[in-house]
């Protein structure tokens, strides 16, 4: 038994989510079964008794097919979904942030706004045989990447692409 001062490291916190998430389906199962035991008492409405009989009357089983199958699985799968991105870096995300990087090429750096720089630099990586250099990450939004784009459009290559000049790397020096 764990001593209730004691705390969870993150695995652990995220396996006790996961059997969570068993706990509250096993209940909705109990659930389900509790209320199919009270359907099937001789009290029934007689809209229930009219379905049942439409039911059979074209050609389906009197009892109602079992829905926990995929049902449950699609609950469990899309929690789980949920967990990970939790546990996974979402908490840890850097935020909303104007990054500048090179890639294969030094003599060019991309300018570009993301809500999670983990996420994009792992989507970079995966895209790119090298990886990315990162010459500076600023607190900003959508707006502050447009100034910037505005502020050295003399040099832009290619939409979010600029050459590497001078005037880049001291604006670089001097926010870095």
């Amino acid at each position: 038994m764990r001593d209730s001062s004691e705390e969870f490291d993150e695995s652990q916190l995220k396996q006790h989510t996961i059997n969570s998430i068993d706990d509250v389906v096993s209940t909705v199962n109990s659930m389900r079964e509790l209320c199919a035991s009270l359907a099937g008492d001789s009290a029934q409405p007689s809209a229930h008794r009219a379905t049942v009989a439409a039911r059979v009357a074209y050609g389906y089983p009197e009892a109602r097919p079992d829905r926990t199958d995929c049902f449950d699985e699609d609950v469990r799968r899309q929690c789980r979904r949920i967990i990970n991105e939790i546990y996974n870096g979402k908490a840890k995300s850097s935020g909303p942030v104007v990054y500048l990087i090179s890639t294969d090429n030094p003599e060019f750096v991309k300018i570009r706004f993301t809500t999670c720089l983990e996420q994009r630099l792992k989507s970079l990586r995966t895209a790119s045989h090298v990886d990315p250099t990162i010459h500076l990450t600023i607190e900003g939004t959508h707006s502050m990447e447009r100034e910037l784009h505005a502020r050295f459009e003399a040099v832009c290559y290619n939409r979010e692409w600029f050459r590497l000049t001078d005037e880049i790397k001291a604006f670089i020096a001097s926010k870095g």
